[in-house]
């Protein structure tokens, strides 16, 4: 007889034959790899013909419940298991400030690289209101599998030092915390600074300025610093701490603000006192607002050349002062009074951070030693 389930439903007998087989099948009355009964006996379980048993046998083999092996009898085919998809790996690029043209290039190179590896990239970084505790123990107790961070200059290194003794993979980048063994991709600061004052000194320059950002205590700046001053020492030129205009553009942050004339005016008492005939711009942000500032200062004096009503009771200043800096653009190039300038691709630098966190996380990497990875800069 047919299982009682579906005697009494008004359907074709051979389905309800199907359906009876297929219920004992996936409860386990006929586990996989066994054969079922023969069609002789469901014939006579049943109660039908053995046309109707083969057109339920049939459905069963297309379905995929059994297959049929000649002369031995049909068998329970075992059941495919689902894979499960592979779990994506994430990567934090946690940010101090917005996501600036500079920052920008380093994220594309981070998921160019990530987009091969089967793993997401998530872009955090704390907000305006919340305190940076909150945000820094979400960052903690999120489900990240490696993080790289772009430190700001200070407040960061307890936090980050918690998440590396946590064994979560950190790479900083650009700058790094030397008391904190952490793996950092940093670019090569010192050998571009070294030839970019080498090349200004040996166009005739004597008097070259050096001017930082706010962030002086980085060690991207630091190091920065240690090429300007290597290249006068092997000139025999002696460091003037006067030529060392820390203050200058101090105010400079997330932006240029080209139309600051508390800057300009600032920036005309420094070259009348102090004779500058090259700076040395710390990188981008400083290189634009010099070459601003330098160009409202030179075409003040053009006016007041032309019309003796504006011309100033001060002494003639000389605003021909040779330019080199660290650029992550080529707008340098528009500055007639370039000599020298280092590229930064922030590109490379996120292509080599993610990397070397990836063999963090796949354990690639043996020796738990930090490393210290340089990505060298082109100077032109």
């Amino acid at each position: 007889m047919t299982s009682n389930t579906y005697a009494q439903i008004p359907i074709p007998k051979y389905y309800q034959v199907y359906l009876a087989l297929k219920e004992k099948i996936e409860e386990g009355v006929y586990p996989e790899g066994t054969a079922i009964p023969s069609e002789r006996h469901l014939v006579e379980m049943h109660e039908v013909s053995r046309i109707t048993i083969v057109k339920a046998v049939d459905l069963l083999v297309q379905e995929g419940l059994i297959e049929t092996r000649q002369g031995t009898g049909n068998f329970v085919k075992p059941v495919r298991k689902a894979i499960a998809p592979a779990r994506l790996k994430t990567v934090a690029l946690v940010i101090p400030g917005t996501l600036e043209g500079y920052i920008s290039s380093v994220l594309t190179g981070i998921v160019e690289q990530a987009a091969g590896a089967s793993t997401q990239v998530q872009l955090m970084g704390p907000q305006i209101g919340r305190k940076n505790s909150i945000f820094f123990d979400e960052l903690c107790c999120g489900d990240l599998d490696g993080v790289i961070v772009y430190p700001a200059a200070s407040g960061w290194q307890g936090w980050v030092k918690s998440i590396v003794e946590s064994g979560v993979p950190v790479v900083l980048i650009d700058r790094y915390f030397p008391e904190l063994a952490c793996d950092h991709v940093v670019f090569d600061d010192e050998e571009a600074a070294y030839q970019l004052t080498t090349g200004m000194i040996r166009h005739g320059m004597r008097r070259i300025a050096f001017i930082p950002q706010v962030e002086i205590n980085t060690t991207s700046v630091i190091d920065r610093l240690k090429g300007f001053q290597r290249a006068h020492l092997e000139f025999g030129i002696p460091l003037d701490e006067d030529m060392m205009w820390f203050e200058a553009y101090s105010h400079l942050r997330g932006g240029v603000d080209l139309l600051q004339d508390d800057s300009t005016q600032n920036l005309d008492e420094h070259i009348r006192r102090y004779q500058p005939d090259g700076i040395f711009a710390i990188n981008h942000r400083v290189g634009e607002k010099f070459y601003f500032d330098l160009m409202t200062l030179h075409n003040r004096q053009l006016l007041s050349l032309i019309n003796p009503l504006n011309q100033a009771t001060e002494p003639k200043a000389s605003y021909q002062v040779g330019q080199a800096g660290i650029y992550d653009h080529d707008l340098f190039f528009q500055n007639p009074y370039y000599h020298g300038v280092a590229m930064q691709d922030g590109r490379q630098l996120g292509k080599a951070a993610f990397d070397l966190v990836l063999a963090r996380i796949n354990r690639d990497l043996p020796d738990p030693s930090p490393v210290h990875q340089v990505v060298s800069m082109q100077v032109l």
